[in-house]
């Protein structure tokens, strides 16, 4: 058997096994011999470099000091002298300055791996043309993928020889840990971040019995008053530090392709992110881009935590009997809920409506930016077995995703009229979204306490004018339409709360201004009829 030398670390081994790579190395690495000609410069031997140096010894990058294995370097690299490597990451940057200098706009130099969910420039992808965002993967994910099934498999040989040795007791090799390698890996920053969900796990929170609820049919209320949920609040704080972290290395990154010091993030980014919390209001009527990745953290430490408390509390307050029975009827049924919600942004609605929903529940959520499906990871992490699906959704397209309107049975819209309304063809195209549904779905509207919205509201279910009002609430053949106010506003037991109190820290530090603790709003449930049935209390009056 002939012997092999690594160029990298002199090893010399008979065994082929520790010279096996990969395809996505082998393929490169052949490629590369062969174009430069490496067999005669090299005595007319292959050169060859050990599984061990390309997945696992340590490397360390001249530019930025960070130590990796060769397999995160390009294969030029590899054989450099030590003293000589550049990895992937700092070429990439390298790449990226240039194509700045020529005209790229600073915006379009980074992108968001899904993930990881770190910000890198556009070099560090295997593709920088137009992809779906859930496919933007940097090249690191894909190497760290064989670094893993690299190690399993060493593992399994080390295991497999131990226990063919007579004097060592059997080890037991889990083969099929192999084929898992499909999961995301955490990466060790991640790990440090997410410290926390550990603790969570080991003292799960407690689920309020659905049957709690505030159904009583004689009279519901039509006001409620809430304030911030302490553990909504938890979550949103979690997500909004997290959100914090990548946004450093993402104003660290810009930094250096602006051959600025990175040591300055802490101030770019502030000026950032006030700059960007200006662009929306809390009774804002106009439709606000979120693109960017700062206006978003913003927006998620700001209003997430309102958001989710009042829709919790729209369930929990009575004020809806058909909500209640529908929550009642669907924690005893076997069939699986599928619940949509629509403008949903990072999903505050999941966070208010999981406790009382049964926890298989299918979430889909909507919104013309798809980009806050990074934000929907970070704050939806922690609620344990959530299934959720991100689609881009546009209320004045054409074509709706019929498929998802077919299957919902329950919708949540949190701030979405407002944004909307004032839009050409919004009214028709809403029309269109609710003649896809099935019978009997609900659809729950938490909004500005403005009358455009009301307005929206009414001639969206009532176009021709034409309904009966009821003690509870107003409806035709088709929908009953059932209304009420309530306010959030913040209490003295919850202002004691540490994770309220340093989320209030954190907004006001990086944002300038407070979280919105006092807030009013018209809530509306709309019903949509199975047949054209009457409520069961005698009519009040008539309108046309």
């Amino acid at each position: 058997m002939e012997a092999k030398r690594c160029f990298n670390c002199r090893r010399v081994s008979y065994n082929p096994e520790d010279f096996c790579l990969h395809l996505n190395q082998r393929q490169p690495l052949e490629e590369y011999i062969s174009y430069n000609g490496l067999k005669a410069l090299f005595g007319g031997q292959r050169p060859s470099v050990c599984a061990d140096c390309v997945y696992d010894r340590l490397q360390n990058c001249q530019r930025c000091s960070r130590k990796v294995p060769l397999s995160l370097y390009n294969i030029e690299e590899w054989f450099k002298s030590t003293t000589d490597r550049v990895c992937l990451e700092c070429m990439a940057i390298q790449a990226t300055q240039v194509a700045f200098r020529n005209g790229l706009m600073l915006k379009d130099t980074l992108n968001q791996c899904f993930q990881c969910s770190t910000f890198k420039s556009i070099y560090s992808f295997l593709s920088i043309c137009h992809f779906k965002q859930f496919d933007v993967v940097c090249r690191e994910c894909h190497v760290h993928k064989d670094i893993q099934r690299y190690h399993i498999e060493l593992n399994a040989r080390y295991a497999q020889n131990l226990s063919l040795s007579p004097a060592l007791t059997q080890v037991q090799v889990d083969l099929k840990a192999i084929d898992t390698l499909e999961k995301p890996v955490l990466s060790y920053a991640r790990v440090l971040t997410d410290g926390s969900k550990l603790e969570q796990d080991e003292t799960p929170t407690e689920q309020p019995d659905v049957l709690e609820l505030n159904s009583s049919p004689k009279e519901a209320p039509s006001f409620f008053q809430t304030t911030m949920d302490v553990g909504i609040c938890r979550m949103v704080l979690d997500a909004f530090k997290q959100s914090l972290y990548e946004l450093e290395g993402k104003t660290r990154l810009e930094l250096k392709i602006l051959h600025q010091d990175p040591n300055f993030w802490q101030v770019v980014l502030r000026s950032k992110l006030i700059q960007m919390s200006q662009k929306f209001s809390s009774q804002a009527t106009s439709r606000t881009s979120f693109q960017e990745a700062e206006i978003r953290s913003a927006y998620m430490g700001t209003y997430c935590c309102s958001h989710a408390s009042l829709v919790q509390a729209a369930v929990k307050s009575g004020c809806f009997p058909p909500l209640s029975e529908f929550i009642q009827t669907a924690n005893e049924s076997k069939r699986a809920l599928h619940v949509c919600c629509i403008g949903a942004g990072p999903g505050s609605e999941v966070l208010g409506l999981h406790e009382v929903l049964p926890k298989d529940t299918h979430w889909y959520l909507m919104d013309s930016c798809e980009q806050w499906s990074h934000s929907a990871q970070l704050l939806l992490r922690n609620i344990p077995g959530i299934k959720f699906n991100y689609g881009a959704f546009d209320i004045t397209a054409r074509f709706h995703p019929a498929h998802v309107f077919r299957k919902a049975t329950l919708y949540a819209f949190v701030k979405f009229v407002s944004a909307i309304h004032f839009l050409k063809k919004s009214t028709t195209r809403f029309r269109e979204l609710l003649r896809l549904t099935p019978a009997g779905s609900m659809f729950l509207f938490v909004d500005n306490a403005h009358h455009s919205v009301t307005r929206f509201i009414e001639n969206l279910v009532f176009p021709d004018g034409v309904y009966e009002e009821r003690k509870s609430c107003r409806e035709n053949a088709f929908y009953a339409l059932y209304t009420c106010y309530a306010e959030l506003h913040p209490t003295e037991e919850s202002m004691k709360s540490p994770y309220v109190a340093e989320l209030v820290s954190l907004i006001k530090y990086w944002l300038d201004r407070s979280p919105l603790l006092d807030f009013h709003v018209n809530v509306f449930l709309l019903v949509k009829k199975a047949k054209p049935v009457v409520c069961k209390s005698n009519p009040v009056s008539e309108k046309s």
